[in-house]
């Protein structure tokens, strides 16, 4: 996902600086991909609050048990709680760079 966002960069910026570019189809078709990579940000928000939420529950059950099983799947939901965190932090941040060529698209509407 993280590559079709910096591909879609990439063409919306080339684009900003062509002639002859129908802005108007430009602008919905940009309206729809940032629609779509909102849902997919949402889905990521959801998923990793829910490891995140999981990981709490064993990181404290662990604590309280003091089972060595329970402490290595404590090690395997943080660690992919990590990786989902990095995830959704490139996400959000590309995807509110789109939010500026959304406006630089709009200028050219007007």
């Amino acid at each position: 996902m993280l590559t079709y966002l910096h591909l879609h960069q990439q063409n919306i910026t080339q684009k900003l600086s062509q002639k002859g570019t129908k802005w108007d189809r430009l602008y919905l078709s940009h309206l729809r991909v940032i629609a779509d990579l909102q849902h997919e940000r949402l889905i990521h928000l959801l998923v990793t609050l829910t490891v995140g939420i999981v990981a709490v529950i064993f990181f404290i059950t662990s604590i309280a048990l003091h089972l060595t099983y329970l402490y290595l799947i404590t090690f395997i939901l943080l660690s992919l709680l990590v990786c989902y965190l990095i995830y959704y932090f490139k996400l959000e941040n590309g995807i509110q760079s789109l939010y500026s060529l959304t406006e630089k698209i709009e200028e050219k509407l007007s």
